[in-house]
């Protein structure tokens, strides 16, 4: 058995089905109005309480718990259709979410999916089109959370619109048809040729028709835009047959229309395995529970997105726990050895002022001496550029520190850090190409540095890798 839940505003429909994809079979229904329970405000959903009106629901229902899915209509979710380049399936989730994220000035909390519409070809440039859905990654935490809490094992989250693309593509193969989805609050158009997604038009806030003839009037308006634009299109197919669903009461006066249209209106056809579905919310759910969702659900997004950050975070403590060891133990070193070189240097230069003094030494072996010490003053230099290098670290410390600990809502780090002839080298992992500019820019912006370059860039598995170079100015500037 499988269980559909539709979170559709202030709505919570319940639909089982058998699992017979031959054969789709709607077991039994519930729907519960959130309104009543004083736990929904503008789709925003207090969901302590939903947990526990789910799981009283579903008990008391006796409904399945091992394949849930959930589809969600709200104003939590934000949808976009897409132009990207071609590339494999993890490259196309990287390049839409990115473009989502960027275009839409949301932040990186976002967790992004995408369906798949068709190819395009414009001028030679061949682009995937795809239909994206975004959602903030703590909602859909609580969404999981709530389904772990009730004790139902969720299979797919997703939005009911890409689901209801899916289905529209295998409807009608071999027509140009418009499907037009009537609901009491908007109406939407899917124009399709001969399977392949072409254009969605939405038309939001109208009103709520209750006579016949401005129902009536509100279609025919609608279809001629449609048709106005199938017509400037380069290659000009007409719309061969008109199919309508929805939820708004009257779709069955369309069915006398045909003539006044010129072509063939009719109620959304539904494929066998689906013929015993009736209403607008059955086919929804049917539909999701009938087609393979795992590409179009929010699930592997989220998985891979949370995945990659902790992987980013356990990589970058462990090399930066590995630098801090390593520098530290450099640094040990070499003033170990400067003091003990300190040390023997002031013994010697002690013992030749005491022979020098009482004059008992040949002058051979004086000069002997001498040579032997001919390396003061290198070993002055080494002594000043310790303690230069020594300065500079002090000087730098606060800087440099703020620098690798900088770190946007775990999106990026830096994992090592090197500095050698004025140049700082710094190596990081990020999820999301935007943090590196605005690393980048912090840096510049820091006054320790005369330029800030990319001297690396690359793209990996769930994220990126950069070097960056900066050239520190002098001291007392």
């Amino acid at each position: 058995m499988i269980l559909v839940i539709l979170f559709e505003g202030q709505y919570i429909r319940f639909y089982q089905f058998s699992d017979n994809p031959h054969d789709l079979e709607l077991k039994k229904s519930s729907v519960i109005d959130l309104n009543e329970k004083e736990i929904y405000n503008d789709d925003v959903y207090d969901l302590t309480k939903l947990e526990a009106i789910v799981r009283d629901e579903v008990k008391k229902q006796k409904y399945p718990r091992k394949n849930v899915k959930i589809l969600l209509n709200n104003r939590q979710l934000i949808l976009r259709e897409l132009s990207v380049p071609m590339g494999n399936e993890d490259e196309t989730q990287t390049m839409v979410a990115n473009e989502m994220i960027m275009s839409l000035n949301l932040s990186n909390d976002y967790v992004v999916t995408y369906t798949k519409l068709g190819n395009t070809n414009e001028n030679g440039i061949e682009e995937q089109r795809v239909f994206a859905s975004a959602i903030q990654e703590k909602t859909l935490a609580g969404y999981k959370q709530m389904m772990k809490a009730c004790r139902l094992r969720c299979s797919s989250i997703q939005t009911s619109t890409a689901n209801l693309l899916q289905y529209l593509c295998t409807v009608e193969k071999d027509k140009t048809v418009l499907f037009v989805e009537y609901n009491t609050d908007h109406v939407r158009s899917f124009l399709f040729e001969k399977g392949n997604f072409i254009l969605l038009r939405t038309l939001k806030d109208i009103i709520e028709y209750r006579d016949e003839e401005a129902f009536t009037q509100s279609l025919f308006d609608n279809i001629a835009k449609m048709d106005q634009f199938q017509f400037t299109r380069n290659r000009y197919q007409p719309i061969e047959e008109i199919q309508i669903f929805g939820n708004n009461p009257n779709l069955e006066t369309f069915k006398k229309l045909d003539q006044d249209s010129g072509r063939p209106i009719t109620l959304l056809d539904k494929p066998i395995m689906m013929r015993t579905i009736s209403n607008y919310y059955q086919v929804l759910a049917g539909a999701c529970a009938l087609f393979d969702t795992h590409t179009i659900g929010f699930l592997p997004a989220y998985g891979k997105k949370s995945k990659s950050r902790e992987k980013i975070k356990n990589k970058s403590k462990n090399r930066l726990l590995m630098t801090a060891v390593v520098s530290l133990l450099l640094m040990g070193l070499a003033c170990g050895s400067a003091f003990a070189y300190d040390y023997y240097l002031q013994s010697k230069l002690n013992e030749i002022t005491v022979q020098i003094t009482q004059r008992e030494v040949p002058l051979q072996e004086a000069n002997q001496i001498i040579n032997e010490f001919s390396s003061v003053n290198s070993l002055d230099q080494t002594l000043t550029s310790i303690q230069d290098m020594k300065d500079l670290t002090v000087k730098l410390t606060p800087a440099v520190s703020a620098l690798l600990t900088w770190n946007k809502s775990g999106d990026i780090q830096i994992a090592s850090a090197a500095y050698a002839n004025q140049v700082l080298e710094l190596n990081g992992i990020a999820v999301n190409n935007t943090d590196c500019a605005a690393y980048a820019r912090l840096l510049d912006n820091s006054g320790l540095f005369y330029t800030v370059s990319y001297t690396g860039f690359e793209a990996r598995e769930g994220g990126y890798e950069f070097v960056m170079t900066a050239i520190l100015k002098g001291s007392g500037e």
